[in-house]
């Protein structure tokens, strides 16, 4: 997966708002991690065999 790095930039700026500022976060560290979670499990099973096709349907 190819994802460019302007997000993290933007979640990083608005990370050392939030620090600098009082500025509210716009995502949660949780919520980050879970879409991490996510994008592992995505790659893994993309790694995974698939089952076999059944003929006799």
């Amino acid at each position: 997966m190819a994802f460019g790095h302007e997000m993290y930039r933007a979640l990083i700026g608005n990370f050392n708002d939030a620090i600098e500022n009082g500025g509210k976060l716009r995502v949660k560290g949780d919520d980050a991690l879970n879409a991490h979670r996510f994008i592992d499990a995505v790659l893994v099973a993309g790694t995974l065999p698939l089952p076999a096709a059944r003929l006799d349907r």
